[in-house]
């Protein structure tokens, strides 16, 4: 559930320091990347969520996540 996965993460990131933010990992993303990342995650598929139960047929655009990372990574 969000609120476990809300719970852990803070669990997780009252550990890191913020050199530890910065660090890529071998796939290019950062930990502050992923901590963004999942934040707007949230966002974005609670308003799927919203757009299913208020339309009869929502157009459910998808996400280029390594396309989102590129232009923050800019």
């Amino acid at each position: 559930s969000l609120k476990r996965l809300s719970a852990r993460a803070q669990e997780l990131l009252s550990r890191v320091t913020p050199r530890d933010l910065d660090a890529p990992a071998d796939d290019g993303w950062k930990v502050h990347d992923l901590v963004v990342h999942l934040a707007d995650a949230v966002l974005e598929q609670s308003m799927r969520l919203r757009r299913m139960v208020a339309e009869d047929y929502p157009v459910l655009q998808a996400v280029d996540q390594d396309k989102w990372l590129r232009g923050l990574s800019s």
